[in-house]
């Protein structure tokens, strides 16, 4: 529990334990509604947490795949550029299939 809290919880209990009269009905149902309203609210808190933390992971996992898929693509995109274009002659067009099919490979 946080220390203002504490101290209203603190605060309220002694008022009650001083008097004891009608106002202590009242001063009972303001601590059960603090004392509830704190409990939802910490509850809410511990949700909340646990959403951020699940979700700053898949951020951090998203990144790192992200990451590696930028550089593949950078990577592709130099292969791509350096192609020749499509030669006329076999031995050209049997190394452009060769180059091919390893690209081929890398998208399976």
């Amino acid at each position: 529990m946080r220390p203002a809290f504490q101290s209203v919880n603190q605060g309220g209990h002694e008022l009650i334990n001083l008097e004891k009269n009608k106002q202590q009905s009242i001063i009972l149902e303001t601590l059960d509604r603090v004392n509830k309203n704190w409990q939802a609210l910490a509850i809410k808190l511990l949700n909340t947490s646990a959403k951020f933390d699940e979700l700053q992971e898949q951020s951090e996992k998203f990144y790192v795949v992200y990451k590696h898929v930028t550089l593949w693509l950078d990577s592709m995109e130099v292969k791509l550029v350096s192609i020749p274009p499509v030669g006329l002659d076999p031995d050209v067009l049997s190394s452009q299939m060769k180059e091919q099919k390893v690209l081929l490979f890398f998208f399976r």
